[in-house]
């Protein structure tokens, strides 16, 4: 199996998969440009996002913020391992963009895992009803995107239309209540992706992210994925430090 740097452009490869799997399964284009590609998947309050960046070409730029400026682009950029040239970042924050959240790569070795006990009474539950999938969208939009719970429903049918053999997800809750949420996504050549994993506010720091994130490992395993990467909140990645994920890179929000 590959390690170290050889595993690093497989962080975006699995995002960008993710993305574009995510729009045919909303029924919406995913646009290839010149020097960077979008999806805009309004009204859902996820990934309206400009991505796959090369911008060794001087006027991409200038071209991303002119489609900004009118609308037709979506303002959320994110950078990775594969953007280009090397200070795309640099030339980003110079032309006016913002920096976001602070986000990493990292990548996790089926072998090197590190499993954890479940918390007492926290069951988890693969999305199938109408019920669990809004449950788990709301979760997410309030406690990852930080966005009104009144966003959650249009979150809840794409993730209804994108689950499949190859995406799914788990829902945790404790006593019947739902407080947590993490999803999967196994991408062309086997690779597993976790996405969507939060837990809500007053329940954080007992657990539950670990242990689901723990049962979405299992579940990659026993579908065969190669490995699995996910994209960590810095508020995250001492969970996924624990469970054997490995830092691999920085990842950019703008």
């Amino acid at each position: 199996m590959e390690t170290g740097l050889a595993l690093v452009p497989r962080i975006d490869q699995n995002l960008f998969e993710f993305y574009e799997y995510a729009a045919c399964a909303a029924g919406k284009p995913c646009v290839r440009g010149e020097g960077y590609s979008y999806i805009a998947l309004n009204p859902c309050p996820w990934a309206n996002t400009v991505y796959g960046l090369d911008l060794n070409d001087g006027a991409v730029l200038a071209r991303l913020v002119e489609g900004i400026r009118a609308g037709r682009v979506p303002n959320k950029v994110i950078t990775g391992p594969t953007s280009k040239p090397g200070d795309a970042e640099r030339r980003i924050l110079e032309t006016g963009f913002e920096r976001g959240q602070e986000a990493r790569g990292m990548t996790l070795d089926f072998s090197r895992r590190a499993s954890v006990e479940a918390p007492s009474g926290l069951t988890l539950a693969f999305l199938e009803s109408a019920a669990q999938f809004e449950a788990f969208a709301r979760i997410v939009v309030v406690n990852l995107f930080n966005k009104e719970a009144e966003q959650s429903p249009a979150f809840a049918a794409l993730l209804g239309a994108m689950t499949s053999e190859r995406a799914f997800g788990l829902l945790g809750s404790l006593n019947g209540r739902p407080v947590s949420a993490a999803f999967a996504f196994i991408d062309g050549d086997g690779e597993g992706g976790i996405y969507f994993v939060a837990t809500e506010a007053e329940y954080r720091g007992r657990g539950f992210g670990a242990a689901i994130v723990n049962a979405i490992i299992d579940e990659l395993e026993h579908r065969e994925a190669s490995l699995c990467i996910l994209q960590a909140t810095m508020l995250g990645k001492p969970v996924y430090e624990r469970l054997g994920f490995e830092d691999a890179c920085a990842l950019g929000r703008y």
